[in-house]
């Protein structure tokens, strides 16, 4: 009987796990090689539904798990990776060997680091509020009288222009300071106001020392405007998640039926890419303008495509980037 199987992430072959190492609600992990290649997984199904803290609890299990053993390079799973047995793992990667190799290079001894910036909110809104434009229509509103709600969300407007934009020049200015040491870099959601930036960094793991030393650089530069918060190393999870596409059977056969492939026979990439063009071509909304499905099947199309590419062989993998660089 298959036993199905969580995938942590891929890493390198050299890789050492702590003996009895603990994953996510007790489950043991274990490293599955394969053509030059390991993978960290636990056994067993875990269901994190849709629970923030459930989320939250796997999430920093994970990256527990990928910091305590002893690997040159980490490539993260998306979380919640799971397939049907380790079978599928070893397979895929067998199957995949060359994009993950590649991928596994590009983060060698390169850590995640996310820094976050604190400003002053009430200082710098009245940064804003004393440029002149901002000065001038209000001299104006008091000269006119009568002040409309419309003419207080005007003030309010240029207001959020000018934070708006001294925001980006002081995110620019660390940026500038900080962008020799950087691999890549990226920017995420803020949660407040106060917060100025929080920008996960991608850089080689032992420069964080002189990542250090240039933030408190560019702090006494800006007058101690912006007050820097930074992590602990991590794996990649930002620049660099796996994910791994295990469709059922039934699907790689509607997908097949759909582009008019041979069914129960992987195509080739070019065979796949042919019979979207000319089925796209034939079937485009443009060309059928009257029918009230075209964009539907259409999409169909896209679909079917997208699978095979990726899983035709049963098994695929993306690799995907969760902030803009």
């Amino acid at each position: 009987m298959q036993e199905h199987c969580q995938l942590f992430g891929i890493i390198s072959p050299e890789a050492q796990l702590p003996e009895n190492m603990i994953g996510y609600q007790g489950q043991k992990l274990e490293i599955l090689y394969g053509d030059g290649l390991a993978a960290l997984v636990s056994k067993g199904q875990i269901d994190i539904g849709q629970q923030p803290e459930r989320i939250l609890e796997f999430y920093q299990a994970q990256l527990a798990a990928l910091e305590q053993i002893q690997a040159i390079s980490v490539l993260p799973a998306r979380l919640g990776s799971g397939v049907s047995s380790q079978e599928v793992i070893q397979l895929m990667l067998v199957r995949h060997r060359d994009l993950l190799l590649e991928q596994l290079k590009s983060v060698a001894g390169m850590a995640q680091f996310n820094l976050t910036a604190f400003w002053d909110l009430n200082q710098e809104i009245a940064k804003a509020a004393s440029h002149q434009d901002v000065q001038s229509f209000r001299v104006e509103l008091q000269t006119r009288g009568n002040v409309t709600l419309e003419d207080q969300a005007r003030v309010g407007e240029l207001i959020s222009m000018h934070l708006e934009h001294e925001r980006q020049r002081l995110t620019d200015k660390v940026l500038l300071s900080l962008e020799p040491l950087l691999k890549e870099y990226g920017l995420v959601a803020r949660e407040q106001e106060e917060i100025a930036f929080n920008m996960p960094l991608l850089m080689l793991r032992y420069q964080k020392p002189q990542l250090e030393q240039r933030l408190a650089e560019v702090q006494k530069d800006l007058s101690n405007r912006l007050q820097f918060q930074l992590s602990a190393a991590q794996p990649a999870t930002a620049f660099r998640l796996l994910e791994v596409i295990e469709p059922k059977t039934i699907d790689l056969e509607k997908a097949r039926l759909t582009l008019r492939l041979p069914a129960n026979t992987p195509s080739a990439p070019a065979q796949i890419h042919r019979a979207y063009k000319q089925l796209a071509l034939e079937k485009h909304p443009d060309r059928r303008p009257n029918h009230p499905f075209a964009a539907d099947e259409m999409q169909e199309l896209s679909w079917a495509r997208d699978l095979l590419e990726l899983a035709g062989s049963g098994i695929g993998v993306r690799v995907q980037k969760m902030v803009n660089t």
